[in-house]
């Protein structure tokens, strides 16, 4: 399953874009901040949780 396909990368980005800019340090703290709402985000899309595996390629390739 490509997880950009089903937008939720473009969405947290638009999200956390908006409420802390696109300052450097600012995203280094959304980066960390990522792995817990991408769980919740990933089970209201897939009803399934997320592997911890998807989690960290998603930290990495944001």
């Amino acid at each position: 399953m490509d997880l950009e396909m089903l937008g939720i990368i473009p969405l947290l980005m638009r999200i956390y874009g908006q409420k802390f800019g696109n300052h450097s340090k600012q995203l280094k703290y959304l980066k960390i901040m990522w792995r817990d709402e991408m769980r919740i985000v990933f089970r209201r899309f897939t009803q399934a949780p997320l592997d911890e595996n998807i989690a960290i390629w998603i930290i990495h390739k944001g």
